[in-house]
């Protein structure tokens, strides 16, 4: 396909068509299929050659446009072949690790913020699930109770993790699919807790198949108040089972260490305290700041604005909750923290008009809502999520912030948020959040359409147009 010729002169106007590079065309749209999930972390890619006829291109484009992705950190090379990279990079998964390694009490963080997002999502799936995806649903849930028939815990496990993972798929909201995905993937490594050992607790097996049946037909049948409640019940009843496990555990080595001291429970002497584990709280958890481009995921944001609506929507979910658990768990030490990231947002914002201060301790300020939330996956997860903020991957917070009267509306809403969590009025708190993302999504989407009203007018007045225009002059 040729170039639209100059209108006039060599001059190329602003605008003008060009043809992609057949390379990236086929980046593009391999990595849209990585963005939307058809391509997974982990996926091997066809070999060059059958994925080259798959596509319809040739192999020095296809090999062209593997090697724009994999600069990208979206692919990585290895014995076999191409492979799928972890999309929110190893940043994102090998600190949990080490955060599980030294505070194993932090399952109980990832079930906490899985139960609220999980129940969000089912949700969404309820309200959005195509036709497709249903049936996707419905697949992965046969496969859970053929593996139950046919007492196969293992695999039972495996279709459980796939059948969650359909629920994201089915919100159509790619923070969720990501996020979610990148979690599920530790847990299906065992870093949460070991799920054959939950599955093999007598009566657990038949309580997590009436469980997932009662989210799947609460999708199948599009009510999302009941998948989200079915969504809920399951996550929690997941927590209680472990925390029942961990107990019998505890009890099973009182009982080896008395055996191995030869001593009765008449008199015996308790066993010696164990050794704490080394503690890794939120501030050793962080992450320094990165280039946006360090996350893989950040060239797919980057690439797509429209996901700017889904991180919103993914902050919606996540901010209310954390809004009300921080105004019940905040320390001394948390609302000081608080106070002093208000504050600091009050001076920025009584600074002159470059808002770069501002967007910056609008940051800190949430993250120390996260931080007094007491739930340090979340904290996590948000943090690295921030550090994609902080360099405009989802959208230009400076322009947002430039907005006529967006400054002072949002102080006022981070005030309304900082004074609920102070006084510990929880539900206040959680309305204050959400009132405030919910603001946040209908300024940008005022941005977004006044800046198309913008370009048509600039189209106008210029007269970019393909058609010859000819003066004329009214009688």
């Amino acid at each position: 396909m040729q170039g639209l010729e100059p209108i006039s002169g060599s001059a190329v106007p602003k605008g003008r068509i060009r043809p992609a590079k057949l390379a990236e065309a086929i980046a593009d749209h391999l990595e849209s299929l990585i963005l939307e999930g058809s391509l997974r972390p982990g996926d091997r890619l066809l070999a060059e050659r059958e994925l080259a006829q798959k596509l319809d291109v040739s192999r020095p484009s296809l090999r062209e446009a593997l090697g724009l992705i994999e600069g990208k950190g979206l692919l990585h090379s290895g014995r076999g072949g191409s492979f799928v990279a972890p999309v929110l990079g190893e940043d994102f998964s090998a600190p949990l690790v080490a955060l599980l390694a030294g505070r194993p009490e932090s399952t109980y963080d990832y079930l906490e913020f899985r139960s609220f997002v999980e129940g969000a999502a089912t949700y969404y799936a309820a309200l959005r699930a195509s036709d497709v995806d249903r049936e996707l649903m419905h697949k992965r849930f046969l496969a859970i109770e053929a593996a139950h028939r046919d007492r196969r815990p293992q695999d039972e496990a495996a279709a459980d993790a796939a059948f969650h993972l359909s629920v994201y798929e089915a919100t159509h909201n790619v923070m969720i699919l990501h996020v979610m995905g990148s979690l599920a993937g530790l847990l299906r490594q065992d870093v949460f807790y070991n799920r054959e050992r939950l599955y093999a607790r007598k009566g657990v097996r038949a309580l997590l198949l009436a469980q997932h049946r009662a989210v799947h037909d609460a999708v199948m049948r599009s009510d999302p108040e009941a998948a989200r409640a079915a969504a809920e019940d399951h996550v929690m009843f997941t927590r209680t089972a472990l925390r029942e496990i961990e107990q019998a555990d505890d009890r099973l080595a009182q009982s080896l260490q008395r055996l191995a001291t030869g001593r009765g429970t008449d008199g015996a002497s308790p066993a010696p305290a164990a050794t704490a584990a080394p503690q890794l709280g939120p501030t050793e958890a962080r992450q320094p700041n990165r280039e946006p481009l360090a996350v893989p995921l950040a060239s797919l944001l980057k690439a797509h604005p429209e996901t700017a609506f889904d991180y919103l929507e993914f902050r919606f979910i996540v901010a209310g909750t954390a809004a009300q658990m921080a105004a019940l768990r905040a320390d001394q030490d948390d609302r000081q923290r608080m106070a002093e990231a208000f504050e600091a947002l009050a001076s920025a914002h009584g600074t002159d008009d470059d808002p770069t201060e501002e967007a910056e301790a609008d940051a800190q300020f949430h993250l120390a809502v996260y931080r007094a939330s007491h739930n340090a996956v979340m904290e996590h997860v948000m943090r690295n999520i921030f550090n994609l903020l902080r360099n405009d991957v989802f959208y230009d917070r400076h322009r947002f912030y430039r907005r006529e009267g967006v400054r002072a509306l949002l102080l006022r809403q981070h005030k309304a948020i900082h004074d609920a969590v102070i006084s510990g009025d929880a539900a206040a708190a959680r309305q204050a959040a959400e009132r405030h993302m919910l603001y946040a999504r209908e300024a940008l989407q005022e941005i977004r359409l006044a800046d198309q009203r913008r370009e048509v007018a600039l189209r106008r007045v210029g007269r970019d147009s393909p058609a010859q225009v000819a003066d004329r002059n009214d009688p």
